[in-house]
């Protein structure tokens, strides 16, 4: 249990300028930390530049709203031999040069964070109104005197 898998989320890969022609079929279910299965688009290999280091990495390309541009784990971290330190919030890892070093910012993340809260909750808003405009028309329709649909 817990497999792990490095995101490109399909905004970014778009962006990037990439086509779904380039996606490559991918043969497994992803996951989200809910349980729910997430649609994916496919599969691409691309070069990922981290300092000196260059290396080849599969991403699964995701359709999901995100305010992040993409998800690194476990296998990126692995196959550059990096330590994560999440209470630094940095990876080190070995370069040609000496140690690389990525860093992350807590102000970037609360900002993250809140776009997601933002997205989650239109969602919620777009569905409730989805659900208050049937009831408005189920209920006029028995005004009028249709039968119900069920």
């Amino acid at each position: 249990m817990g497999r792990s898998v490095d995101v490109l989320f399909y905004h970014t890969f778009r962006a990037l300028g990439y086509e779904d022609s380039d996606l490559l079929p991918s043969a497994y279910t992803l996951y989200g930390f809910n349980g729910v299965a997430t649609s994916r688009k496919g599969e691409i290999c691309l070069e990922i530049l981290a300092g000196d280091l260059e290396k080849k990495f599969t991403l699964c390309v995701i359709y999901v709203e995100s305010p992040y541009n993409y998800l690194i784990g476990r296998p990126w971290v692995h196959g550059i031999k990096g330590v994560a330190s999440t209470y630094h919030q940095m990876i080190r890892f070995s370069i040609p040069s000496g140690i690389g070093e990525i860093r992350g910012s807590s102000e970037e993340a609360e900002n993250c964070n809140k776009k997601y809260v933002d997205i989650y909750e239109s969602k919620v808003k777009r569905k409730k109104e989805r659900k208050w405009k049937v009831l408005e028309v189920k209920k006029d329709d028995e005004l009028r005197g249709i039968p119900g649909k069920g």
